[in-house]
């Protein structure tokens, strides 16, 4: 996983194609945030989304005892703050699970073109 700090860029072709196959921004955002990379690609699939559903519903539980236990204390905003991440990547990465896949072709900070990952299978015919 590379970590992308800086701002994506969608390119008009990106942007056309991805509202054409039903996949909003933060999807792709996700992607690029946990998907393995292949050459310019970044790949989620259903297995990858289903452990991140399951790593993020443990973390959500975790970070909820943790508020409650501090939660007389300035630092539960911050808890709060990194619940509410949490709980936006967990709907992510159940979308995720529900679309079979995603993948996201990169050209460096320029998002070129999304595509579900089983229909990548379905078109090549692995």
């Amino acid at each position: 996983m590379r970590n992308l700090n800086h701002e994506i860029i969608f390119t008009n072709h990106a942007v056309k194609r991805s509202n054409q196959r039903g996949i909003p921004k933060d999807l792709i955002a996700y992607t690029l945030k946990v998907g393995i990379t292949s050459g310019d690609k970044y790949i989620v699939t259903r297995k990858i989304a289903e452990q991140e559903v399951k790593s993020l519903k443990n973390q959500i539980l975790r970070f909820e005892a943790l508020r409650k236990k501090f939660k007389q204390y300035a630092v539960a905003k911050l808890i709060t703050k990194k619940l509410e991440e949490l709980k936006n990547d967990l709907s992510a990465a159940k979308r995720l699970v529900s679309k079979e896949g995603l993948v996201v072709v990169i050209d460096g900070t320029h998002v070129i073109t999304s595509y579900d990952y089983a229909s990548h299978f379905h078109r090549s015919g692995y």
